[in-house]
């Protein structure tokens, strides 16, 4: 069921100017091309291009971090905040980490400097938080990163013959890790101390072998291929139901008891367990394309590649 839009408000007033914004243009710009997007309290959190900012709800207070304040990275691939840790964990194209805490920014370059892996494979794809944990799928395997020590846990390879894949996305469910895949769905159980043994991570039987996304919602697995075709009732085994979403898609998450699917041109909410109860089409005033979105209390959160973040209201 679609709802006809009630309210929108266009944050870009409110995210582009902070206590010590800079004057150039270049800079003002890379705030309107929203790359992740998350949601704290009574905050909206944010990456674009090159920088990351929030926005409070209650007093409107912005506060933005760029390489003015410390980040050297260069163009921000994925974002993910942990409630858990009051962090930021950012990822960039050239696989280089930040952390963001209030102690300060922390580089994380082990995998920016890592010779045994080519760079146009280094990019980060996704951040997925469990325990103390965040893992980050990239273009060459899972990466296991723990929040409480800043340090790197393992590497898991886990092509088909122990070699790089690219992993889009990351889930769990009960005892398994899930991995959206180049060569498709693969699972291993987390706590197993061999993890790291590419075969003990299981494929998924299913028709399709490139993934986009995957996530746990309603106590189920959810997942795109690259035909833009969404999976889910999954018996343990394989896929029982499948849907062709028609457009294709750029982001995929649960939020607020909620899954968002973005493509560029609409972003839909659906309540468990598979029913559309909001479907947000690209605004034609904006002339921009959405990107990526999250839930807040009863406001959608839209990010746009070149007119910041939209604000709906249910």
């Amino acid at each position: 069921m679609n709802f006809n839009l009630l309210y929108i408000s266009l944050f870009l007033n409110c995210f582009l100017y902070s206590q010590d914004y800079s004057d150039k243009w270049n800079e003002h710009y890379s705030y309107l091309n929203i790359t992740g997007i998350s949601s704290n309290g009574e905050e909206v959190l944010a990456s674009a291009e090159n920088a990351i900012f929030k926005h409070n709800l209650s007093n409107t207070e912005n506060t933005k971090t760029s390489s003015i304040q410390g980040l050297t990275g260069e163009k921000i691939s994925t974002y993910y905040y942990s409630d858990v840790y009051d962090t930021s964990v950012i990822g960039y194209e050239n696989g280089l980490i930040e952390i963001v805490s209030p102690e300060g920014i922390l580089s994380v370059v082990d995998i920016l400097n890592k010779q045994s892996i080519a760079p146009n494979i280094k990019k980060i794809n996704h951040i997925y938080e469990l325990n103390d944990d965040v893992y980050l799928s990239c273009d060459f395997g899972i990466v296991k990163y723990n929040l409480d020590r800043l340090e790197f846990v393992d590497t898991y390879l886990i092509g088909n013959t122990g070699d790089v894949i690219s992993v889009k996305q990351t889930t769990t469910k009960d005892e398994y890790i899930y991995a959206a895949t180049d060569e498709g769905i693969k699972r291993a159980i987390y706590s197993d101390s061999n993890i790291i043994d590419f075969s003990l991570w299981e494929t998924i039987s299913t028709s399709s072998t490139n993934w986009k996304s995957i996530v746990t919602f309603d106590n189920d697995i959810y997942a795109i291929n690259s035909s833009n075709s969404l999976y889910y009732d999954f018996n343990g085994v394989t896929f029982e139901s499948q849907f062709n979403l028609a457009e294709s898609i750029l982001d995929h998450r649960v939020s607020e008891n909620k899954m968002l699917i973005t493509s560029n041109s609409a972003s839909r909410v659906y309540e468990r367990p598979f029913n559309n109860i909001l479907t947000i089409n690209n605004q034609i005033e904006y002339n921009s394309d959405f990107t990526v979105a999250t839930l807040k209390d009863d406001e959608l959160f839209i990010g746009t590649n070149s007119e910041g973040i939209l604000r709906f209201n249910f």
